[in-house]
């Protein structure tokens, strides 16, 4: 019997839109794969062909799940050095010019089956779960986890950042210095995180987002 943690990925974005809840979370359930103790599934939507005329760059076309699949695995191999195992399953999206999110269509908690269903991690909650159809996520779910906090909160819920961390993001970062602007009772503390980290912070007072320094 497998009895490998089993984590589904949610999100509302897929490559090749070079959004950030389509990038990260790939990301993540690679990392998260890596060395075969976990068991990952990214959860994303597939659109039909008008609204991937839509979404997709360089007029990018997929007839197939598995054409799309496949451009997703080959994006991917370029950017690890390691093998990553890791489920894709697709559920039905539209995209919402208005909104310009793509918005889950029926239950999508139904991709997952009942004897996989363990973590849920969430990106974007609150996109998920506009239009929610089915059962509640804690139902189906054991812990679910939400890399927002702009849904609302009740009782017992955590706000969780859950890595899978591509190393690349790490090495870009060393010995970056920063410039803080706002200098209220929170900037002491900022600071001080940064001492820890060994990164440079430098204080400044706080100015408008209109200020002519920013633009």
């Amino acid at each position: 019997m497998d009895r490998r943690q089993r984590i589904a990925i949610f999100t509302t974005a897929s490559l090749p839109w070079m959004t950030g809840t389509a990038i990260n979370p790939l990301f993540r359930a690679a990392y998260l794969a890596k060395g075969g103790d976990r068991k990952i599934t990214l959860v994303i939507p597939w659109l039909s062909l008008k609204d991937q005329k839509l979404v997709y760059p360089d007029n990018a076309m997929f007839g197939s799940l598995w054409e799309q699949e496949s451009y997703i695995g080959q994006w991917l191999e370029r950017r690890i050095v390691f093998i990553s195992d890791f489920g894709i399953c697709f559920y039905p999206g539209k995209f919402a010019v208005d909104k310009r999110s793509i918005i889950p269509v029926g239950d999508i908690l139904e991709i997952i089956s009942n004897e996989e269903a363990d973590i849920a991690v969430l990106e974007e909650p609150e996109h998920l779960t506009w239009f929610h159809h089915g059962k509640r996520w804690k139902t189906k779910f054991r812990l679910v986890i939400r890399l927002s906090a702009a849904t609302q909160d009740y009782p017992r819920s955590i706000i969780c950042n859950l890595h899978g961390v591509n190393p690349k993001f790490l090495e870009e970062l060393a010995g970056i210095e920063i410039d803080l602007y706002g200098n209220r009772e929170d900037s002491d503390r900022v600071k001080e995180a940064g001492n820890k980290l060994k990164l440079v912070v430098r204080v400044h007072p706080g100015h408008d987002h209109s200020d002519p320094l920013f633009h």
